[in-house]
């Protein structure tokens, strides 16, 4: 199979199965991007929604498989495939849009949050936990040993290299541009791992020290929810840098010709490809801030009280921008994980620096053959 037609397909997959179960992973506090009080979380309506986003999101898929993927691989186009992954994008927001906009009008309608008991949000600092998880630097002791072992087999055949090696390789597996052996050309690989192993230490380091938003109405329980949700986020996020680190590997053993390139493609695909699926499926399982893991001890109580109406800070549904909270990351409404309160001027910068940092890389890369 092409590797850009392997590359699109396994993308597609990673977008559209996440957000077809989505509904069913996001607290039942929040359906489709809006608050819902808790005598209402099992409403009708949210079901009727739930329905027809299905639908849009099915009739989105068939269509964008055909036009997108199957279509150009039968005519041989495989770049065209690559359109497939922002296409998935751009048209599963809109049924999500929609969907948004519906139950929103729909509580407001019914008053859901007529004559309520209101409390803000609870927030807990990350120093809050009784409890200590498994120390982290354990998943992250994985990606290290590959890059020294990639580093080791790099500085023992650095001599043995020709002038010239390879330092791209075409989607047949065979290499198609040549640089002059260097520090740069040769370990390029080896770099690329420490970055990501350092990325993911700052991002995991990052969860854990997030403060938690709990719902006034389940406090305790959101609140040991949250805190394995952090751990184990982290955890996950560490082992896969592993999965990249040895697809790195790979391809410096293919620059160094050590491997074939009959061997090259299939073993630089696997390991990300395995890390990936097993981080979704390990992060979906959890639920958006640990919804659906269960806490031996804790009881799901009802305090009575009612969170505050924020759909207001959510602009689309997606967006964050509430003026009001110092927090720089938020739970996704929609989606696994966090994102930024870009309400505070702190969130622009890691903006820039997300954006800019891949940037600079390919501008040193390039610099550097």
């Amino acid at each position: 199979m092409n590797i850009l037609l392997l590359t699109s397909v396994f993308s597609f997959v990673v977008i559209i199965l996440p957000f077809w179960f989505m509904p069913y992973l996001t607290p039942k506090s929040i359906q489709f991007g809006v608050r819902i009080p808790r005598e209402f979380e099992n409403d009708p309506a949210i079901s009727s929604v739930r329905k027809s986003f299905h639908n849009l999101i099915l009739v989105a898929v068939i269509i964008l498989f055909f036009l997108l993927i199957l279509l150009p691989s039968l005519l041989g186009l495989y770049e065209l495939t690559l359109f497939a992954m922002p296409a998935a994008i751009v048209f599963t927001y809109l049924p999500y849009y929609r969907s948004f906009r519906r139950l929103h009008l729909i509580k407001m309608e019914r008053g859901w949050y007529d004559n309520r008991i209101i409390a803000s949000s609870a927030f807990y600092s990350a120093d809050s936990g009784t409890r200590k998880s498994l120390p982290g630097f354990i998943f992250l002791i994985p990606a290290i040993v590959i890059i020294i072992f990639t580093v080791f087999i790099g500085i023992t055949i650095y001599t043995t290299l020709p002038g010239v090696i390879p330092t791209h390789f075409g989607t047949n597996g065979l290499p198609d541009q040549y640089s002059a052996k260097s520090i740069g050309s040769v370990f390029t690989g080896i770099f690329v791992q420490i970055g990501i192993t350092l990325l993911m230490s700052i991002l995991g380091y990052a969860i854990v020290r997030t403060g938690q938003t709990i719902d006034v109405s389940r406090p305790n329980m959101t609140f040991e929810q949250q805190e394995r949700f952090k751990w184990y986020t982290r955890d996950a996020l560490y082992l896969f840098a592993a999965s990249i680190n040895m697809t790195n590997m790979f391809s410096s053993f293919a620059t160094w010709q050590i491997i074939g390139s009959q061997y090259m493609l299939p073993l630089i695909l696997v390991p990300v490809f395995a890390g990936t699926s097993v981080l979704l499926i390990v992060v979906m399982s959890f639920g958006q801030m640990g919804s659906r893991l269960r806490v031996p001890g804790v009881a799901d109580e009802d305090t009575g009280l009612t969170n505050r109406n924020d759909d207001r800070d959510w602009k689309g549904g997606v967006v964050n921008y509430n003026k009001q909270s110092s927090a720089i990351l938020v739970p996704k409404r929609f989606g696994i994980g966090w994102t930024l309160n870009l309400a505070n001027p702190k969130s622009w910068i890691i903006l820039v620096l997300i954006i800019g940092l891949p940037l600079v890389l390919i501008v040193v890369g390039v610099l550097i053959h």
